[in-house]
Order: C-alpha cells, then sequence, then structure tokens
C-alpha cells in the first residue's frame, strides 16, 4: 500500500485532515465560544440578542456539521443551516446579520483547520484537498438557510395579513371573536379609541390607481394621517384619523382627487366603539350620492360633483 493510500481514509479524506477535524470536535467549547465572540464583536446585533454563550451552543450543531462534512468527504443535507434560517427569523434577526455572522464562522472554522494541520505542506495539501468540501458545504447551507429564513418570512405575513384582516372586519361590522372588544381591535390596528373619526364608504374600486400609485391607505400615512382600509364585496371601507391640521373639508378634497365613483362619509365621531354605527351612515350616503359625487352624511346635497 502506498503512502498515499495508507494516509487516506474510506471517504477519500486525508487521515491527517480527519485527525484536524477530530481534534476540534473534541475542543468544541474552546472553539464555539471563540467564534462567538467574533462574531459578536463584528455584528453589533447579536451583541444586543445573545450572550457569549448563548451564542456559542446556537452555532455548535453547525461548526459539528461543517466538520462532519470534512470528514465525510461530501456536504450533507443542510438540515442544520434551515432550522438556524428559520430560528433567526422567528427573532427578527436580520438576513444579512445571520449571513455575515455564517460567513464569519465558516472562515473561522477554516483557519482553525489550517491552524490543527500546522506547517508540513503535505498536510496543507491535503487540507486543500477538502477545502472544496467545506465551502461547498457553506453555499449549500447559506441557500438553504436563506430559503428557511424567507419561507419564515412568508409564514408571518400571511399570519399578519389574516390576523389583520380579522381585526379589520371586527372594527367595520362591531363583531369581535374571542372575547375582544372594539378598543382590544383599535389597538391590534395600531388605532387610537378616542379622537376625531369618520368613515368612508365608496363603491368598489372607486380608487383611480391611475392617479393614484399607493394605496389609499399609504397616501395618506405620507400626509401624517392615521387611517385603515378594507375591501368589501359592495364597498371600499376606510376609517380615517382626523388631526388639527387635517379635518373633515381637507379629507373632503383629497377623496375628491382620488376617487372615481360614489364616496359617502360619514359625520364626525369621538369614539372608535361608533365605528359601525359610522359605516352604516356612510354607507347610506354613498348610496345616496349620483354617480360620480360624493355625499356626506345629513347633507341634503353632494358635497361636490365631479367633472
Amino acid at each position: 500500500m502506498s503512502q498515499q493510500t495508507a494516509m487516506t481514509t474510506e471517504t477519500g479524506t486525508d487521515a491527517r485532515v480527519v485527525a484536524a477535524c477530530e481534534a476540534l470536535l473534541d475542543d468544541l467549547d474552546r472553539l464555539t465560544l471563540d467564534m462567538a465572540r467574533q462574531i459578536r464583536e463584528d455584528e453589533s446585533y447579536y451583541r444586543e440578542y445573545m450572550t457569549d454563550q448563548q451564542l456559542a451552543d446556537s452555532i455548535r450543531p453547525n461548526v459539528i456539521s461543517g466538520l462532519q462534512n470534512v470528514i465525510q468527504n461530501e456536504p450533507n443535507r443542510p438540515t442544520v443551516a434551515r432550522r438556524t434560517g428559520r430560528q433567526r427569523a422567528a427573532h427578527g434577526v436580520p438576513l444579512a446579520t445571520v449571513m455575515h455572522a455564517y460567513r464569519v464562522g465558516t472562515l473561522r472554522l477554516w483557519q482553525e483547520l489550517v491552524r490543527q494541520c500546522g506547517s508540513d505542506p503535505h498536510v496543507s495539501q491535503a487540507l486543500l484537498t477538502s477545502a472544496s468540501v467545506l465551502w461547498n458545504s457553506f453555499d449549500l447551507s447559506s441557500q438553504a438557510l436563506t430559503t428557511a429564513y424567507r419561507d419564515v418570512e412568508t409564514e408571518q405575513l400571511f399570519r399578519d395579513s389574516r390576523l389583520r384582516e380579522a381585526a379589520l372586519a371586527s372594527l367595520f361590522s362591531g363583531i369581535t371573536t374571542n372575547g375582544r372588544g372594539l378598543a382590544d381591535v383599535a389597538a391590534a390596528l395600531r388605532l387610537p379609541t378616542v379622537g376625531l373619526f369618520v368613515v368612508v364608504a365608496s363603491d368598489p374600486q372607486a380608487m383611480d390607481r391611475s392617479r393614484l400609485s399607493v394605496s389609499a391607505e399609504r397616501a395618506l400615512s405620507s400626509l401624517g394621517v392615521r387611517s385603515v382600509w378594507r375591501s368589501e364585496p359592495d364597498s371600499e371601507l376606510g376609517l380615517v384619523v382626523l388631526t388639527p391640521s387635517y379635518r373633515a373639508d381637507r379629507l373632503d378634497r383629497h377623496l375628491a382627487s382620488i376617487t372615481s365613483g360614489r364616496v359617502g362619509v360619514s359625520e364626525v365621531f369621538e369614539s372608535i366603539v361608533a365605528t359601525p354605527q359610522a359605516v352604516t351612515q356612510a354607507r347610506t350616503a354613498r348610496d345616496a350620492a349620483a354617480i360620480g359625487s360624493k355625499w356626506c352624511s345629513g347633507s341634503t346635497r353632494p358635497a361636490w360633483p365631479h367633472s
């Protein structure tokens, strides 16, 4: 048996590289803690998010997986990376921060392998042969981590969207679930419970999207006005929180510029719990309006005609 064959394991990895990996596996406590300290030094987010030991415990499975990949001479399925991606996304750690930490950790692992293998040129050459496995593992793990992270983001958006839709339905109908009152619904939507409010009801798809590139909510938000909107089969409903600088007459002018169908606006009311009654007012005003006009509740004529 040649010397090269004698120094190679059944997996094709040089036995001296395997020995270096096993030495690092035996020294995981020190290695992962050093990695954690370096990551926290480079990334301020982790200094606030985790202690050295917490981060060391968290990255430990990733280090084990990376070393085992080198020993086995092939990247394994990146199950650990997927779990890391989901955990970081669930805790709100920015993806760029997670990926930078992953690169820092992998580079540190490579440096530790180089140190373990020493200055023997034959061992160094053998390690270079195994380098592709480590960095291919990093690439596959990065892809898996990113996909898992994005999956959680999508799940959170879907869950948040459903919760928001349920809250809007409760706000405008007055029908709540799980024992929650409208004050709780308002809190979920980040609305005040007391103030000056109006409800807007327009024909479905009355908003002129060619003249308004963003939603009514975002358009009003850009003016410092809080509002929430919901599409229903027979109406586009909105609750607008008026301010001293954005009163009902200014809202009227704004609606005139962004709508192309009938619009009704309720009378001003002061408590969020009166929203369902204001919805009825706004719809009644809308239904009484001529096409292309807005009719405020209690008015005897359209507030403005559309040309």
